[in-house]
């Protein structure tokens, strides 16, 4: 079974949840890199990832960010080249704006990390990108949650939910 797994913000250098999905099941997981510190290192990054890369498991694709209704459609249609090419069955989704769920050519189970179902302008979350990251949950296959209360939440969007929570190794802080 070939899994690729999307992170909801991909840093190598963080330990979480979706990098270690994919080192435990030896499936791909999607980096991208976006330099945010100005406006010209942000268009000069957002050049550079425009290319399909493989390192190992790690794997690249033209990535958009702006404007997001379009970048969207250009995301889904490089990942399912990306799909084709790996043979994917089956995709893992921890990021909530980059891909319209239901055009991704295989079935994808939504991984819901944090809540991002109610308005927050704090993080960037108005009722479009809110009706996006619904109507993703509902064309998913199924959905995994960090808390049962998030579980509870989407399940009226989505009746094949499951929880797995993260979790803590306290041998390693004692």
């Amino acid at each position: 079974l070939n899994i690729l797994f999307i992170p909801h913000v991909p840093n190598l250098k963080v330990v979480n949840r979706v990098y270690e999905f994919a080192k435990q099941t030896n499936g791909y997981f999607l980096y991208w890199h976006m330099n945010n510190a100005t406006l010209k290192d942000k268009i000069l990054s957002q050049i550079k990832s425009f290319r399909f890369k493989k390192y190992n498991n790690i794997v690249q694709i033209p990535i958009l960010f702006k404007p997001e209704r379009i970048a969207t459609l250009i995301n889904t249609y490089f990942l399912n080249i990306l799909i084709k090419k790996l043979r994917i069955d089956v995709i893992v989704n921890a990021n909530a704006l980059l891909f319209d769920v239901e055009k991704i050519k295989v079935p994808v189970i939504y991984d819901l990390v944090d809540d991002h179902l109610e308005i927050n302008p704090d993080i960037g979350l108005n009722i479009n990108r809110i009706n996006k990251i619904k109507k993703d949950i509902q064309n998913s296959v199924g959905v995994v949650c960090v808390t049962e209360f998030l579980a509870d939440k989407v399940k009226s969007l989505n009746n094949n939910v499951i929880t797995i929570e993260n979790g803590i190794d306290l041998e390693k802080f004692k």
